[in-house]
């Protein structure tokens, strides 16, 4: 009797266990199904809704996003698995978020457009950081969240704008940078890590096809130099301020102004 009743006890408290765990990762799903559904309202905005084409790439990234957490939905439910997220602030990712913001304040002031480019930016923001969560728990590891999609989003909004009709291509070409990031990795020190820069896999990739089958002009900064933007005399002031702080925080001394000199003597901006 009394092996009976352990028994019946570790099977009951095996369950409770499971229970526990399921309801954790059913709330976990709260999260990117917010973000989600925030994707489709922002869809609403005027800047979006002035073009027919810009509307359908943000319903057919959210639906995406949607259909893969039912998938992973329905597998947590019926195979047990856990999908949970940690909070994790890395310094380097939001000095660097501030770093590239500072540079969008400033070119914005002086380029309206680059303000009115706002709301999509924030749309692939959306998108980047539910991607990039289902990604990991398709994975079947915990998500770490935290700054980590602003620099890599504010990367590649400094080098490639897709034309509103192609903007779908924008949400493409985020998902290929975190994929780069979660499957092209490498053993180092001992630790699983990814070997290329997600924006810089992304923009090396896509800046490629673009330019090999001559379709740079989807682009909407195709055609335009650097310096021929008002302002863009003085865009070293916000650029190289920010970057000397990075260097006081993470002590790159060395990288940084070797980078610093070649950006200075090489771009006319700068001279």
């Amino acid at each position: 009797m009394a092996i009976t009743a352990s028994f019946k006890n570790s099977i009951r408290n095996s369950k409770n266990s499971a229970d526990k765990q399921t309801r954790a990762s059913m709330a976990a799903f709260k999260f990117p199904l917010v973000i989600s559904i925030s994707l489709i309202l922002l869809s609403f905005v005027p800047r979006v809704q002035g073009n027919s084409a810009l509307v359908w790439s943000f319903w057919g990234a959210a639906a995406t996003l949607l259909l893969w957490q039912a998938y992973l939905l329905f597998n947590s439910r019926n195979k047990n698995e856990e999908h949970v997220f940690s909070l994790v602030l890395r310094p380097q990712h939001y000095i660097q978020a501030m770093v590239q913001f500072s540079v969008y304040a400033y070119w914005g002031y002086y380029w309206r457009p680059v303000y009115d480019h706002a709301w999509l930016m924030l749309a692939q923001l959306l998108f980047a950081y539910t991607f990039d969560m289902l990604l990991a728990w398709s994975r079947r590891r915990e998500y770490s969240l935290g700054f980590g999609p602003f620099p890599i989003i504010f990367s590649i909004n400094l080098f490639l704008w897709f034309r509103d009709d192609w903007f779908y291509m924008q949400f493409v070409m985020i998902a290929v940078g975190f994929m780069g990031k979660e499957y092209v990795r490498w053993n180092r020190d001992g630790r699983s890590s990814h070997i290329f820069n997600p924006s810089a896999f992304a923009l090396g990739l896509f800046s490629l096809v673009l330019i090999a089958h001559q379709h740079d002009w989807l682009d909407l900064g195709s055609g335009y130099r650097i310096d021929s933007y008002p302002g863009a005399e003085h865009l070293h002031v916000p650029l190289f301020s920010w970057l000397d702080c990075y260097v006081l925080l993470f002590h790159n001394t060395c990288r940084k102004y070797g980078g610093d000199y070649v950006v200075w003597s090489q771009c006319p901006v700068f001279r």
